[in-house]
């Protein structure tokens, strides 16, 4: 690895820590039931959805060099999963096994795991039995921001193609797809009257914006 290189990594690895511990703090006054409803609780969640679209900054500048120093979509593919899959898999079945032990509902675990494993947590994001009593019931919340990175990984090739396409008007496309994101993060709650909206507004298109500045 040259200098160069362990030099980049190391900083983005500072940021990562930085955006990590944020998104921690947040959880840890939530969960703990600290200060419930309060204005701390409310600013360390806005300090967490920023250290999230932080995560999504430096996601969108990783894996865009991982997929330029690919072979091709095999080898990028590839790549993609062995990062992230084998941790993910641990997070996901860990849990679920201590229901199971626990004497949890077979079924309810059977579809918390198979939601879970195919990146699909809002189906499924609570385990029978555990944290009912809770003010959040899900397992891992977190989960969510999985789904999206999957989402991201999968659009990047088509984007990468784009961005060769229009060569040296590259920054049209880029600046396009910030526009578009922006557009849905902003206007979907406002125009779509549903108690989803928040929510619909938070997925990969109203993302893309954060990966598409990394």
């Amino acid at each position: 690895m040259s200098e160069a290189h362990s030099s980049t990594a190391n900083r983005f690895d500072l940021i990562r820590l930085a955006l990590a511990s944020t998104v921690f703090v947040y959880h840890a006054i939530v969960l703990s039931s600290l200060a419930p409803m309060s204005g701390l609780e409310a600013g360390w969640g806005q300090l967490a959805e920023i250290a999230i679209q932080g995560f999504f900054i430096v996601s969108g500048a990783l894996v865009a060099g991982s997929l330029v120093r690919s072979q091709g979509l095999a080898d990028y593919a590839g790549k993609r999963v062995r990062r992230l899959y084998p941790a993910y898999l641990v997070i996901v079945l860990i849990p679920a096994i201590i229901c199971l032990l626990m004497g949890g509902d077979v079924r309810g675990v059977g579809e918390y795991i198979a939601a879970n494993l195919v990146f699909l947590n809002f189906l499924s994001p609570n385990l029978p039995g555990v944290f009912e009593g809770n003010r959040f019931t899900e397992v891992n919340g977190a989960l969510w921001t999985l789904k999206i990175e999957v989402m991201f990984y999968i659009c990047l090739p088509v984007i990468g193609w784009l961005l060769r396409l229009f060569g040296r008007a590259k920054w049209v496309v880029l600046i396009g797809i910030y526009a578009a994101g922006e557009a849905w993060r902003q206007l979907v709650p406002v125009m779509l009257d549903h108690p989803y909206a928040p929510m619909l507004a938070r997925q990969l298109p109203g993302q893309m914006a954060f990966f598409a500045s990394g």
